[in-house]
C-alpha cells in the first residue's frame, strides 16, 4: 500500500509539474513590460499588497479607492504596460497585515511573502504527518504553484482556516484570532464562521468577532474613517458590478459555478439560482461532517473545498487553502484507511483544477475548471458520504 501511494504521490505532483510548465512558458513572465506579471517574473497580485502596504506608509490611501489612478501609479512605478487595470478589494483593516511588507523593496518583500505562504502550508501538513515527502508534494501541488504564480496567500489562509477548525471548541482565542485574521477576505471568514458553529464552537465565534473589532478599531485609529467609508462606498459596489458584468477576460482564473455558467451565456438570475442550490449543498455537508466525524485531513478537505467551490466567485489561487489537508488525505501513508481519499477521477479534478482554469489561454470563455472544480467536489462528498466509518477517524494529537 506504502508503495502505491507514493506511485500516486509521484503521478500527481509529475503531471501538475507538467501542466505547470506549460502554463509558465505560455505567460511569457521573462518581458516583465507587456507580460501578465509585473515587477518579477512571478507573483503577479503581490503588486496589490505591497503597493497597498506602501501607501500606507507614505499616506496617500486615496488611490486605492480610485480605479484609474491607482493603476496609473503602479504602472508608472513598474514601468509596465498592463493588460488590465488592477483594484485593491481587501478591507483597510488588512492594510494593518500587509504595512511592513511595504516597508522593504518590491523583490525581497515578494520573496518574504511567497517564503511566508509556503512554510504556512508545511505547517499546517506537518499538523498531521512528520513525513518530507508529503510536505513537499503539498509545496509543489497546482493549487500552490499557482498560488505562488499569482502572489496570493493562501498559505497563511489554509494555516488559519485549518488552526480554527482543529482548536475551535479546545483552544477558542487561538481560533479566534484566526477567524479575525480571515476577515481580511470576509466571504472566508463568514463561511468559517459558519463551520465553527457546526463544530459547536461558539466561543470561537466570539472571540473571533472580539478580535476583528478590535483589529478594525486599530486600523480606525491609525487611517482615519475615510478607507472605510471609501471601502463601503467605493470598492463593494465595484466589485458588485465587476461579478454581475462577467466576461471571458475578467474570470479566467475562477473555479465558482457562477462564474462558469455565465461564461458560457447563463444570465444573471439563473446562474444565481444554481449557485445558491451548490452553495447550500456543499455547505450543509460540510457541516454535517465537521459535526459528526474528527477534524481529519479528509473531512478538513472537503469544508475548505467547500468553502472555496462554494463561494460564487472564488479563484483557482484560492484552492492553496486546501492543499495541506488534501495532499494528506490522499497520500498519507501513516493514516488508517478509513481516513485516506481514494484516488479517482474526483480527486484528479480537483487537483488539477488550479492549472485547467488558465493553461488553455485561448479557451477562456469555457468554464473549463470551473466544471472541474465543482464536478470534482460533488464527486468527492458523494464518495465520502458513502463511507460509514467517519466517528473512527483519528484527530491529529
Amino acid at each position: 500500500m506504502g508503495e502505491s501511494l507514493a506511485r500516486s504521490r509521484h503521478w500527481y505532483v509529475a503531471s501538475g509539474l507538467l501542466a505547470f510548465g506549460v502554463l509558465y512558458i505560455a505567460l511569457r513572465p521573462w518581458n516583465l513590460f507587456e507580460s501578465y506579471m509585473i515587477g518579477a517574473p512571478f507573483g503577479r497580485d503581490f503588486v496589490n499588497f505591497w503597493f497597498g502596504g506602501h501607501l500606507a506608509w507614505t499616506g496617500n490611501l486615496h488611490l486605492l479607492f480610485d480605479l484609474h489612478g491607482y493603476d496609473s501609479a503602479i504602472s508608472a512605478m513598474f514601468h509596465h504596460d498592463s493588460r488590465d487595470a488592477f483594484v485593491f478589494s481587501y478591507p483597510p483593516h488588512a492594510l494593518l497585515f500587509l504595512a511592513p511588507f511595504g516597508l522593504l523593496p518590491y523583490i525581497p518583500a515578494l520573496l518574504l511573502w511567497t517564503a511566508c505562504n509556503l512554510g504556512c502550508l508545511v505547517i499546517v501538513t506537518r499538523l498531521f504527518s512528520r513525513q518530507g515527502a508529503l510536505a513537499l508534494a503539498v509545496c509543489l501541488s497546482p493549487a500552490a504553484l499557482v498560488m505562488v504564480l499569482y502572489g496570493q496567500f493562501g498559505g497563511m489562509i489554509a494555516l488559519a482556516a485549518t488552526m480554527a477548525l482543529v482548536h475551535g471548541e479546545k483552544r477558542p482565542w487561538l481560533a479566534g484570532l484566526c477567524l479575525a485574521f480571515l476577515s481580511v477576505k470576509p466571504q472566508f471568514a463568514l463561511v468559517l464562521g459558519l463551520f465553527l458553529v457546526a463544530k459547536g464552537a461558539w466561543r470561537a465565534l466570539f472571540a473571533g468577532l472580539f478580535l476583528t473589532a478590535i483589529f478594525v478599531g486599530a486600523s480606525i485609529a491609525a487611517f482615519g474613517l475615510q478607507p472605510w467609508a471609501s471601502f463601503i462606498g467605493w470598492t463593494i459596489p465595484l466589485h458588485e458590478k465587476l461579478v454581475n458584468q462577467i466576461s471571458g477576460d475578467g474570470v479566467s482564473s475562477t473555479v465558482s459555478l457562477y462564474t462558469g455558467l455565465r461564461l458560457v451565456g447563463v444570465g444573471v438570475g439563473i446562474a444565481r439560482a444554481l449557485q445558491v442550490l451548490l452553495t447550500l449543498s456543499v455547505f450543509g455537508a460540510a457541516m454535517l461532517l465537521l459535526r459528526r466525524a474528527q477534524p481529519t485531513p479528509k473531512i478538513l478537505a472537503v469544508a475548505l473545498l467547500a468553502m472555496v467551490i462554494g463561494l460564487p466567485y472564488s479563484n483557482d489561487y484560492d484552492l492553496a487553502i486546501a492543499a495541506p489537508v488534501f495532499a494528506l488525505a490522499l497520500f498519507d501513508e501513516g493514516a488508517p484507511a478509513s481516513a485516506r481519499i481514494p484516488r479517482s477521477i474526483a480527486t484528479l479534478l480537483l487537483w488539477q483544477a488550479p492549472i485547467l482554469s488558465v493553461i488553455a489561454l485561448d479557451w477562456r470563455s469555457m468554464p473549463i475548471a470551473n466544471t472541474a472544480a465543482v464536478f470534482g467536489l460533488m464527486l468527492l462528498m458523494v464518495q465520502i458520504y458513502r463511507r460509514p466509518n467517519l466517528a473512527h477517524d483519528v484527530a491529529p494529537a
